[in-house]
């Protein structure tokens, strides 16, 4: 399977609902400010993200007030400068959740190390599931990976595969 890079943001635009996703148009496609439960969260290009509480108007405010309003926060988590490096822990620390409505599709995620993706750590499978819990499982292996290596190698999701089951194929509901 060819490597094939999912950004930080790519996965979370996938986690994350869309309306939780503030100035959109004034971002790259790798960087993005979103909101969940009470934080408000900046993803910079690199992958890093940097967490607050959430204003009281953040809805009202412009680009350059939540960029202040970071700046000026006494309440900042760098999650790198934490150690926090997977995205997994990130989800788990912001106390993400994720429905499981039933579906008919299968997929199968690649998890590899961050440096060597062509080195398969895993090829992780689940079907019946939503996208979203899919994902959001194959991210908590890359975690177990992560925590397996004594935090010293960071596992990624390298390769995704999606297809319809079959009806013979698909679990009885």
């Amino acid at each position: 399977m060819a490597w094939i890079p999912y950004s930080t943001v790519r996965l979370l635009r996938s986690l994350i609902p869309a309306s939780n996703f503030l100035f959109t148009e004034r971002l790259s496609a790798e960087e993005a400010i979103f909101y969940y439960r009470n934080g408000l969260y900046f993803v910079y290009d690199d992958g890093s993200i940097v967490g607050m509480p959430r204003p009281k108007r953040f809805r009202t405010m412009t680009f350059a007030e939540l960029w202040g309003a970071l700046y000026r926060s006494s309440v900042v988590r760098d999650y790198d400068q934490d150690g926090v490096f997977d995205l997994g822990e990130f989800l788990q620390d912001i106390g993400y959740l994720v429905a499981t409505p039933k579906t008919d599709l299968f997929f199968a995620f690649t998890l590899s190390p961050r440096y060597d993706p062509q080195d398969v750590a895993e090829r992780f499978e689940i079907d019946g599931v939503s996208f979203p819990f899919a994902l959001y499982h194959a991210l908590l292996s890359c975690t177990r990976h992560f925590h397996g290596s004594d935090r010293t190698i960071e596992y990624i999701v390298t390769g995704i595969e999606i297809r319809r089951l079959s009806a013979k194929e698909a679990a009885p509901v």
